[in-house]
């Protein structure tokens, strides 16, 4: 988003749009959410769920060949026209897909849960976490907004490594899961 022209407003929707949506996350997550999951998980018939894993990692194995495939062909162009609310959508879709790698998250979540504090401490304490996960992209932002077309090199820089890591290394984690699901 921040290469795009004009970028601070799609750009401050997208943090905005993490935020709320790892914070919304994390109040359900400290208020049991994850408790009711395990007890319907607990009820399922383990070939439901067996037959669940191996159909989520052959759609992983799938998606993996397919983002090879998109990797080898000609980039999008970059948007031109993201209005802010498809930004925050877009946050809340990436925030998302985001899960796997949630496991701090995850454990911050539970610590916050298991502690005596009151429900305005946990959320203060959860508040405090995502203002951190943000950071890096409101270091971004500001890097973006003050550094001025100084910084464009930086940017350029980002968007090839991200390129690199979208044709190779989420293809290859995408394949490893579904594997891992289906064994």
């Amino acid at each position: 988003l921040l290469g795009t022209p004009r970028p601070m407003a799609r750009s401050i929707a997208f943090l905005l749009g993490t935020f709320a949506t790892y914070f919304v996350a994390g109040l359900l997550l400290v208020g049991g959410a994850n408790a009711i999951v395990e007890r319907v998980l607990s009820e399922l018939p383990p070939r439901l769920l067996a037959s669940t894993e191996i159909a989520f990692g052959m759609a992983c194995i799938a998606g993996a060949v397919y983002l090879r495939r998109c990797a080898a062909q000609d980039p999008a162009p970059t948007p031109r026209s993201l209005g802010i609310g498809a930004a925050v959508l877009f946050a809340v879709v990436a925030t998302a897909t985001d899960v796997p790698t949630a496991l701090p998250y995850f454990a911050a979540a539970g610590s916050i849960a298991g502690g005596s504090a009151s429900a305005w401490t946990q959320a203060s304490w959860l508040t405090l976490y995502n203002l951190l996960y943000v950071s890096p992209l409101a270091a971004l932002i500001a890097l973006r907004a003050f550094g001025g077309s100084r910084i464009d090199g930086v940017f350029g820089a980002v968007r090839r490594a991200v390129k690199w890591s979208f044709a190779w290394l989420l293809p290859l984690f995408a394949a490893g899961l579904g594997l891992w699901l289906c064994i």
